[in-house]
């Protein structure tokens, strides 16, 4: 028997129901029945008593709920004495320029309300950030890929579209959408072919009118951004959940079709891991923060 056990039993006595806790630990209803299973044989006793209504304890789980209580308590309190930080560790990968598609304190806010994490971080793009996940030396992923991988488990945070960022005098303040001949002309910076798929995306959008644009390929996320806040043309990128724009003198702006470049923003786990209690902490932090923000931009073209 282990911690992780101990932590996955007493969230079970808590939700009272497979499904809820399963989603609060962000498990699989299966992996998590599998989970309590395997404690149960292990103690050679059954700790639950499944009905139609839900789950309760049975008689030998409610002689060990004390000590079980007792175990995760003492385990947290000795590796704090002990300084043993694992605990505490989160290692998190972001596909490359990755910053510009999340609001903009979502990670600090959680950092200033737990102070003992210890954020450690990789970047990559999103098909080798599966293959480093499923390595399991990462806890989480943010991630994009429509495709889903089997042996991922996704957590949707929200619903992005591409965008683009203007100098506010490029077009008419009364326009509401972008076409492309507006940008005729018009050097558009683009996030990198191999960093995301905007660029492949573009090229095909201006296909359809003839059209080939004139793209300045970018790997930073900094110079997407800075490339229309210093007017020298149009960027191309994901539309920010942030409230601000990132220069007093730009606008975003939108193809009359957007809803087509929808871009799903994803947390992914490794199926059958067993995350720790900061990384189901950092989940649901991230979940939380999104839908508040979303609240308070109706308006705004983004679900």
């Amino acid at each position: 028997m282990n911690i992780k056990q101990c932590e996955t039993f007493l969230r079970l006595v808590e939700e009272g129901s497979i499904s809820k806790a399963a989603q609060k630990m962000f498990f699989s209803k299966q992996g998590l029945s599998r989970a309590i299973q395997s404690l149960e044989n292990e103690l050679g006793v059954q700790l639950f008593l499944r009905t139609s209504s839900g789950i309760t304890l049975s008689h030998d789980g409610e002689r060990i709920l004390p000590e079980m209580k007792q175990i995760v308590e003492s385990s947290y309190s000795i590796l704090k004495k002990c300084n043993v930080t694992d605990c505490n560790k989160l290692n998190i990968l972001f596909p490359f320029g990755f910053f510009l598609c999340i609001p903009q304190n979502l990670i600090f806010d959680f950092i200033e309300k737990r102070p003992e994490c210890q954020f450690c971080y990789g970047c990559s793009n999103d098909m080798e950030i599966e293959e480093m996940l499923l390595d399991g030396d990462y806890d989480l992923a943010f991630c994009s890929n429509s495709k889903k991988n089997e042996n991922l488990n996704y957590i949707h945070l929200f619903r992005n579209y591409r965008c683009f960022l203007i100098p506010k005098d490029m077009v008419s303040p009364s326009k509401r959408f972008i076409e492309v001949s507006d940008l005729s002309g018009i050097k558009i910076a683009v996030s990198a072919p191999e960093t995301y798929n905007d660029y492949a995306y573009l090229q095909t959008k201006f296909a359809e009118y003839g059209k080939v644009p004139d793209i300045f390929p970018c790997r930073e996320g900094s110079t997407l951004v800075s490339f229309a806040g210093e007017k020298r043309g149009a960027s191309f990128l994901i539309s920010s959940l942030s409230k601000n724009l990132p220069h007093p003198d730009t606008r975003y702006i939108f193809f009359e079709d957007y809803i087509s470049s929808a871009y799903d923003i994803n947390i992914a786990t490794k199926r059958g891991k067993q995350l720790s209690l900061m990384a189901i902490q950092f989940i649901k932090h991230c979940r939380n923060y999104c839908q508040d923000i979303l609240k308070q931009r109706p308006n705004f073209p983004m679900d």
